[in-house]
């Protein structure tokens, strides 16, 4: 003969820290991050080449310029969303994902303008040079047909970033254990009562 046993709840795990708070410091590092990420591009990028017209520049070749800045977006990216996924464990899910892939978007137009104002310290200063003259300039990053034979296309940097975010913060989802990804607010699992053997009575 058997009879249910009892059969005690599953641990419950304490809910992670879910304020508004917390996710706006995550969004605040992960933009201070952009301008550390745009010192970094300024300190490694090779110079353009470029023409002094009358009344303005012309960039001849920047390819090598947009290509570091999207390896260091790239990076970046990658970075931001490690630090949306711990930083911020109580807003896992749309919320915390939309947070770090908007916040990378404009990390990488913060990145770039201060990356630009910090590598034009090492740069020729435009202004000093003669009308016609070539010099080495600061890579211009607003792709607005400043590539030679390439579309317009300004935008094409600011997806780097929210890309490598994305695949970041997909694979921690994916191989997250929980239901609730970690962020503790579901019910704890209750296995189904197992039937338990009943030890006959001893005999009078």
């Amino acid at each position: 003969m058997t009879a249910p046993g009892t059969v005690s709840a599953g641990r419950r795990r304490h809910p992670a820290h879910r304020t508004p708070a917390t996710l706006a410091a995550c969004a605040v590092v992960i933009g201070v991050l952009a301008v550390v990420a745009g010192g970094l591009w300024a300190v490694i990028t090779p110079s353009m080449s470029a023409l002094k017209g009358a009344h303005q520049v012309y960039p001849i070749d920047s390819v090598a310029g947009v290509s570091a800045f999207a390896f260091v977006m790239l990076g970046y990216g990658a970075l931001a969303g490690v630090l949306g996924w711990l930083v911020a464990p109580g807003w896992r899910g749309l919320p915390g994902y939309a947070t770090v892939v908007l916040t990378t978007v404009l990390g990488s137009g913060i990145a770039g303008w201060a990356g630009t104002l910090i590598a034009a310290r090492r740069f020729t200063d435009p202004d000093s040079v003669t009308v016609g003259a070539l010099f080495r300039a600061v890579p211009q990053l607003w792709l607005d047909g400043a590539t030679r034979g390439t579309p317009s296309g300004p935008w094409v940097l600011a997806i780097c970033a929210p890309l490598t975010a994305t695949v970041v913060y997909l694979v921690f989802a994916l191989a997250n254990r929980h239901g609730d990804l970690g962020v503790g607010d579901a019910p704890p699992e209750t296995p189904a009562p197992q039937p338990v053997p009943v030890q006959p009575a001893p005999p009078a």
